[in-house]
């Protein structure tokens, strides 16, 4: 089975090469070539008033290194016609297609992952492969579709008839609970952009003896590429802080850090309605920043769950909370049903 897919996010298609090949062992294919963004079948870039640098980001076949905010196609070979391009991100190779060989193949499904990709794609499959069944991935707060097959990563909805829907996690590598070392005192933002920076600097200045880190795009402290190096600061982190307004439909850094066994500090209010909210407790597995319980208390809270016994509990119920939550077993189950029954 062939399954093609655009690739805008990084971790999400990682999660679609942990469903479709390691656990379906399909064969699952990504774009490359800038005949998509000829051709009018790759729109990525369109927010951005299709910025030449990032199409080329994207797309652009080259020799040059791999970077993951300049170069998506680095490190690659080719074999008979289909490029192999390792990601470092996740120790793996990425099978990428041009668009032109995407003609000559075969696919049984096709996958779009944002609104856009879900109009153009319908026209192309048919035009050039009507038997392709396709399938709107949805990862995103408010995101809609039209697409009759969707796979939806947000909090459970009310499936409208004549839509055939599953909802899941997307899928990360289990990670073993690691014991917390003692007196590691440390807070990690990985939320780009490091919305509310006055808040997150008042934090910093306040608990000046905790080492404060902002990871991400526009962040202080730079991009970190690589999943084992995202799991190693996690790890190595006390909290996490997760202040993120409007919260996530997924979110693959939320569910990192209790992936990990890290507890969060987090805008609570905005999370508890979304999917990642069924990993929160507050005072259990999180600190909660709109509790109304005052900054002063917050800094307290932060200070008593630090110590050695409560945080170390803290820590083993946040990684127990993603076991109890997250079943990817059961949820391939679901996902095989959802797939024997594609419209």
């Amino acid at each position: 089975m062939n399954v093609f897919a655009d690739c805008h996010h990084g971790s999400l298609f990682a999660s679609l090469e942990l469903l479709f090949e390691r656990r379906l062992h399909w064969e699952l294919f990504r774009p490359i070539g800038l005949d998509w963004f000829t051709s009018g079948y790759w729109k990525i870039a369109e927010p951005y008033g299709n910025f030449e640098g990032t199409i080329k980001q994207f797309l652009d076949i080259n020799s040059l290194p791999w970077s993951p905010d300049g170069n998506l196609n680095g490190g690659n070979y080719e074999k008979d016609g289909i490029y192999y391009i390792y990601d470092p991100r996740f120790n793996n190779y990425q099978k990428a297609i041009t668009f032109e060989k995407f003609k000559e193949m075969d696919f049984d499904i096709i996958i779009s992952s944002i609104p856009a990709h879900d109009i153009c794609y319908e026209e192309m499959i048919r035009l050039y492969k009507p038997k392709a069944k396709h399938i709107a991935q949805m990862g995103n707060i408010f995101q809609t579709t039209e697409v009759k097959n969707v796979m939806c990563s947000t909090k459970p909805y009310t499936v409208p008839a004549g839509k055939n829907v599953v909802f899941y996690h997307q899928e990360q590598l289990l990670t073993p609970f690691s014991k917390p070392k003692e007196d590691n005192k440390r807070i990690t933002s990985f939320v780009n952009c490091l919305p509310n920076p006055g808040m997150y600097e008042v934090y910093k200045s306040t608990l000046s003896d905790y080492e404060f880190k902002s990871y991400g795009i526009a962040c202080p402290d730079g991009i970190i590429s690589g999943e084992d190096k995202i799991v190693s600061i996690m790890s190595n982190s006390t909290f996490g802080f997760q202040n993120k307004p409007g919260a996530d439909g997924f979110g693959h850094i939320i569910f990192g850090w209790f992936n990990v066994g890290r507890p969060v500090i987090i805008n609570y209010e905005e999370y508890k309605d979304k999917l990642a909210g069924e990993l929160l407790i507050p005072d259990k597995t999180c600190i909660s920043l709109d509790s109304g319980d005052g900054f002063n208390a917050i800094i307290s809270k932060i200070r008593e769950y630090s110590q050695k016994d409560k945080y170390e509990e803290m820590c083993r119920d946040s990684w127990n909370r993603f076991r109890n939550v997250v079943d990817y077993e059961k949820e391939e189950k679901d996902i095989r049903i959802f797939l024997n029954n594609l419209l």
